[in-house]
């Protein structure tokens, strides 16, 4: 805040500015400011790859900014229908809710009352729950639901991201061809496999159609093979 910092004091509501906090929950060596800093992040002894097979401790506020980047990730990845929706419709939107769930659900610590805006570290958990609580809608979100099939024109796997209400319970997956054949059959556990990848490598050219199926409810989505 004294001396200035770009992009730090860019004057932006789509910034994030980090500092760090060791184990201690101090702050000992990175920059401070309470008008133009929002939050820390741990970033001492990080345990980071060094070489492949090799890992290290290392530190540094390099260390403090990506882990509040993963959390923003995993918030694009609740996989809620109504979230999705919004991101087709007003993705400036969801990014601000999630930059305001992030900044409104730190973790207070006492080193950082006047050395941060929001006087705290980076809570993940709470981030992730107030971003299913903004956009988690139970009555109109359906029992299951694709939400990306990539690559469309698929020659050697298909990539499946899909949303269930009850992720406790086994998927049935079925593809059919043009005549309604079934050509393959399989089991997903919504926990483990999402997003879900096939094999369709065996498969002729032509259209097919893709279905899941859980606790009776069905959801279908045609694909090409190439």
């Amino acid at each position: 805040d004294v001396h200035g910092d770009l992009p730090s004091s860019c004057s932006s509501d789509k910034l994030i500015v980090v500092n760090s906090i060791d184990k201690t929950l101090l702050n000992q060596y990175s920059g401070r400011g309470v008008i133009n800093v929002d939050l820390a992040a741990p970033a001492q002894n990080i345990l980071v790859v060094s070489t492949p097979g090799e890992f290290i401790d290392d530190s540094g506020t390099s260390f403090a900014a990506p882990q509040i980047s993963g959390v923003i990730s995993l918030a694009y990845t609740l996989n809620l229908d109504s979230m999705n929706r919004a991101i087709e419709s007003d993705p400036v939107r969801v990014a601000e809710t999630i930059r305001t769930c992030m900044l409104q659900n730190t973790t207070a610590a006492p080193d950082l009352s006047d050395e941060n805006a929001t006087g705290g570290y980076l809570n993940a958990l709470a981030t992730l729950q107030c971003v299913r609580n903004r956009y988690h809608i139970p009555e109109s979100d359906k029992p299951i639901t694709f939400v990306n099939l990539y690559p469309n024109a698929a020659t050697e796997s298909l990539h499946v991201n899909y949303a269930v209400k009850n992720p406790g319970q086994n998927i049935d997956v079925l593809i059919y061809d043009m005549l309604g054949r079934e050509v393959y059959r399989s089991l997903l556990n919504p926990t483990l496999d999402n997003p879900a990848i096939f094999n369709v490598r065996t498969l002729a050219a032509g259209v097919y159609t893709l279905t899941f199926i859980q606790n009776g409810h069905a959801s279908s989505r045609q694909f090409v093979k190439l």
